[in-house]
């Protein structure tokens, strides 16, 4: 569905916008948690690979950059509609910096994963890698929330 929403978005305007950005975004998120899903728990020997694992966490990755960039557009939406100075900081420099700073810490928690090929590394990752996201969504929802309302009220709601 959200990539026939980017074929009829692109019929009327063939330039590369944010709106197309999410889509693209929502389509790679779906695929990637239908492969999770198909990669059964059931299916997988004792150990599970690092590469299942690395899978199994990428929706909750994408769905962080999706919420950031949805916030981005409504931050610059709510920007030019009260036509305040530039500021310093854009709002999509701050994106970019969240989630180059996610992205990062993410391959160091899979970095705990892969190298040292000890249980205990294992432990420690699935005692981290929920938290981690949890604690991410938890704050691009909020941003989202806050964002969300801001621009509600700013069209009149």
């Amino acid at each position: 569905a959200a990539l026939v929403q980017v074929v009829r978005i692109h019929a009327r305007s063939s330039e590369w916008t944010v709106q197309k950005a999410v889509h693209v975004l929502v389509a790679f998120d779906m695929l990637f948690r239908s492969l999770a899903h198909a990669l059964d728990f059931t299916l997988v020997l004792n150990e599970p690979s690092p590469l299942f694992y690395m899978l199994w966490t990428l929706p909750g990755c994408i769905y962080f950059t999706i919420y950031t960039t949805i916030v981005t557009l409504w931050a610059k939406i709510l920007h030019e509609s009260y036509a305040q100075q530039p500021r310093p900081f854009s709002s999509t420099r701050v994106m970019i910096a969240a989630n180059v700073v996610f992205y990062v810490v993410q391959i160091f928690i899979f970095c705990l994963l892969i190298w040292p090929t000890g249980s205990s590394q294992r432990r420690m990752y699935l005692r981290v890698q929920p938290y981690y996201l949890g604690a991410t969504s938890l704050v691009a929802a909020a941003a989202f929330s806050v964002y969300g309302c801001r621009i509600y009220g700013a069209i009149g709601g």
